[in-house]
């Protein structure tokens, strides 16, 4: 997936399923200076641009259906890796949304 929230997961072959999911967010950070809040904080801005674009959000990747609770269930995490920061994100499809 690009870096970009402007990028479509659609070209890569991604079509998000109108169902709910599991969205696992690792933020890998240099070293342990900021505190969870603030490392949390951007998990706004990730699971916007992660969110299928309609109506007047004309932006985001269309990696999930919406970024609501009842689509999206979050687990984020903190790692340290000073030599690899960044963002390692999971999507999974949750099974209980099978049997219906």
């Amino acid at each position: 997936m690009s870096n970009s929230s402007t990028s479509s997961a659609a070209p890569n072959g991604w079509k998000p399923e109108q169902k709910h999911c599991i969205v696992h967010c690792c933020f890998i950070e240099v070293d342990g200076r900021r505190d969870v809040s603030n490392i949390y904080g951007g998990l706004k801005w990730l699971l916007d641009g992660l969110s299928k674009p309609r109506g007047i959000k004309t932006k985001g990747a269309g990696a999930i259906w919406d970024d609501s609770p009842k689509w999206v269930t979050v687990f984020p995490s903190v790692a340290i890796d000073k030599d690899n920061p960044g963002v390692d994100i999971s999507i999974i499809r949750d099974i209980r949304d099978d049997d219906e």
